[in-house]
């Protein structure tokens, strides 16, 4: 592993968190052996040619997978270059990739994620979320300590994650 992700794997260990499921999605952060195979198809393509660059919707060179969401398969990745360590995913398929934070730094992201495993009991897939309905405090009290990790990031993501699929 690079250098450059030195920073991040410090961060990474100071977390037991594997994997959060809510309903319809869930998030699996890879531990740092699984890291180099994570890059697949992102940073490389398995035979040792470099996938990165630096136009627009390039993959950066800064850029690291180190989770992945479960239902739309979108990488969620770290960028090394900003100290805070800002976490991002982006919608893959599309020909470019196009960012969208999602925390403003790992430990924020941490912190999201402790705050949907907080409420995920019993919710791990959609027919138990039928069941127990994540209600409109619990899901505010949610947000809001999403928001408060991570001040600088727009919600839309972790909201999407916390409402209730249509279950037939």
């Amino acid at each position: 592993m690079t250098p450059a992700l030195e920073p991040y794997l410090a961060a990474r260990q100071r977390t037991a968190l594997h994997e959060v499921s809510f309903g319809l999605r869930d998030l699996r952060l890879y531990g740092p052996a699984e890291l180099d195979s994570a890059q697949l198809g992102f940073r490389d393509d398995g035979e040792g040619n470099d996938l990165t660059g630096t136009s627009e919707g390039d993959w950066r060179p800064e850029w690291f997978v180190v989770a992945h969401e479960g239902v739309f398969g979108d990488p969620i990745f770290v960028d090394t270059s900003r100290p805070e360590l800002p976490i991002y995913t982006a919608m893959h398929g599309e020909g470019d990739w196009v960012p969208e934070q999602i925390a403003d730094s790992f430990d924020g992201f941490v912190a999201a994620l402790m705050a949907v495993a907080a409420v995920s009991g019993g919710r791990e897939h959609p027919v138990g979320l039928a069941a127990h309905p994540l209600s409109e405090a619990e899901r505010a009290q949610t947000v809001l300590r999403v928001k408060v990790a991570n001040p600088n990031t727009d919600l839309g993501w972790w909201v999407a994650w916390l409402e209730e699929p249509e279950v037939d």
